[in-house]
């Protein structure tokens, strides 16, 4: 196992942990900026922060099929997150309601189809 400070190969010391807390606040801050961007409420119950924590918002694409990246791996790089939550008509909603769509879709295959045509509309 590596040590937490270590010198990388440019001869640069790195700070292990300091990078995962630098990396773990630029994802929370870039999460917040996603939830103001989608409209700061979950687009099926209305939720808001007010209501419930950050951590229990998710980002669920509409698109699927437009789909290039995970929100878990893109946290730190707000442009790659506009760009995916503008490309795949991204929605914002809460962990509750998310589950509750990704049953319907699995359950229905036709559900997601509907309301994809649905939501562009809008």
């Amino acid at each position: 196992m590596m040590a937490d400070i270590y010198t990388d190969p440019r001869g640069y010391t790195v700070d292990r942990e300091r990078r995962r807390q630098l990396a773990r606040k630029k994802k929370r801050e870039n999460k917040l900026r996603a939830i103001e961007y989608l409209g700061g409420a979950c687009n099926d119950c209305k939720n808001t922060l007010d209501d419930i924590p950050m951590e229990c918002f998710e980002i669920d694409h509409i698109l699927p099929e437009k789909k290039k990246y995970n929100f878990s791996t893109i946290g730190r790089y707000w442009k790659k997150m506009k760009k995916e939550i503008d490309t795949c008509k991204c929605e914002l909603v809460c962990k509750n309601c998310h589950a509750i769509r990704t049953t319907k879709m699995q359950r229905d295959p036709e559900f997601n189809k509907k309301t994809q045509k649905i939501r562009m509309k809008s």
